[in-house]
């Protein structure tokens, strides 16, 4: 054997730790991740940096920037896992903005940047959960206008579907001025739809017209629907084009009205799982999973233990029945 392979396997002293050592250590502490000890995540950011500091010889990247090491590779996807505990405990994104204020890190060291990770991440949920709403509703809507086709509807009505399909796609691109024109020409053929007026009134309160928004809301409630309906519209609409703090608003609202809403949890579960809090969307989506089934709304219930069962499966936690 070669004299500098022996030296691979000579033992460092009681002071230095080999790579391996050093990442069951920082394994080690990852398990001790509670949200609440800023030590413990303090320690495995300079964990981190100590692995890539001092052990950079020994660390290689496959072509797309993973490591060949399996268990720093396997170390990466936890830290990324419980970044937003990380980030909690240490005090929030404010404390890793300071950090790299007052410390250049390399790019290379993402784990300085996992406030930036969590919202990126945020970003990305809202975007695909209004993308569902949207295709959702485009599906529900040319399902409509199929039906309405087939029974040769008035024209009238095929008039008001398809501006409505219309209204969907500008605010799939974001274009909500050209979304509020369409459905004021559904509104045209379709005065008695309430679900229009709530719709045109969220498009008025992103656009920042809000005594225009409230004469569209008022509108609704001027047809008899009744509050419960009201405010799922409500909150639909406005968790579409991204009116967060007011969909939970409704969220609450709704609950008053009534305390057994399964729409009501699926909403906030929705909304918890788009801000990455796993736990609370859980118990909000298994109380919708209750109440729909008490009721026996069969369709609502699969789809909120769909969206159950994919959460669970991504945050590797068993799933109902298991």
């Amino acid at each position: 054997m070669a004299e500098a392979d022996k030296l691979k396997y000579v033992k460092t002293s009681s002071n230095e730790k080999t790579l391996d050592q050093t990442l069951d250590e920082l394994d080690s502490l990852i398990g001790k991740l509670d949200g609440k000890n800023k030590e413990v995540s303090i320690q495995i950011l300079g964990l981190m940096d100590k692995v890539h500091n001092q052990f950079s010889d020994q660390i290689k990247f496959d072509h797309e920037g993973k490591p060949q090491n399996p268990q720093l590779g396997y170390l990466y996807k936890q830290i990324r896992k419980q970044a937003s505990v990380i980030v909690k405990a240490v005090g929030g994104d404010s404390w890793f903005k300071t950090q790299r204020k007052n410390t250049s890190f390399p790019e290379t060291a993402w784990w300085w940047n996992l406030d930036v990770y969590l919202a990126q991440k945020r970003k990305r949920s809202l975007l695909n959960m209004a993308r569902g709403f949207i295709i959702f509703a485009v599906i529900v809507a040319g399902i409509i206008f199929a039906y309405q086709k087939w029974f040769a509807p008035p024209p009238e009505v095929r008039a008001r579907l398809g501006f409505e399909n219309q209204a969907s796609l500008a605010i799939e691109d974001g274009r909500y001025e050209d979304a509020i024109k369409a459905v004021d020409e559904a509104l045209i053929y379709g005065p008695q739809q309430y679900s229009l007026w709530i719709q045109k009134g969220m498009l008025l309160l992103k656009l920042g017209e809000l005594d225009a928004a409230q004469k569209s809301f008022d509108q609704a409630l001027a047809l008899g629907i009744d509050m419960e309906r009201y405010y799922i519209e409500r909150v639909y609409n406005a968790m579409q084009i991204g009116l967060i703090d007011l969909a939970q608003e409704d969220i609450n609202q709704l609950l008053k009205v009534n305390p057994e809403s399964a729409e009501a949890y699926l909403f906030r579960g929705q909304i918890l799982e788009s801000q990455g809090d796993n736990v609370g969307a859980i118990q909000a989506y298994e109380k919708a999973s209750q109440y729909a089934e008490q009721q026996e709304k069969i369709e609502l219930m699969t789809t909120i233990r769909m969206r159950l069962g994919m959460l669970m499966q991504a945050a590797e936690l068993p799933t109902m029945g298991k």
